[in-house]
């Protein structure tokens, strides 16, 4: 059976169900919201584009945040990305190094 990205069904963490959830700064967002709110918005946007099922954590000052999923076995291949989302306002940058 040959491998084809294309064809392979996605599931994504947004639609599953999270538990151990620990963030320093508002709430676990997912299915494309931040979980807090920064200048009006609440979306997940990453280099101009909104990400439907993107899953978010603020973390504490000091420390991390976590969220953990049960996957069973039931997956072949698990892809990821990550990154900080975009903000329009200069005095929300990160304080710290990602």
């Amino acid at each position: 059976l040959e491998w084809v990205d294309a064809r392979m069904e996605k599931v994504y963490l947004a639609d599953m169900l999270e538990f151990d959830v620990k963030v320093g700064w508002g709430n676990f967002g997912k299915k494309g919201k931040l979980g807090y709110d920064v200048v009006g918005n609440s979306d997940i946007k990453f280099q101009g584009q909104l990400c439907p099922n993107g899953i978010s954590m603020h973390p504490p000052s000091r420390g991390h945040s976590t969220a953990k999923y049960r996957l069973d076995g039931q997956f072949k291949l698990f892809v990821s990305e990550f990154g900080l989302t975009d903000t329009e306002h200069a005095g929300w940058r990160p304080a710290t190094p990602a």
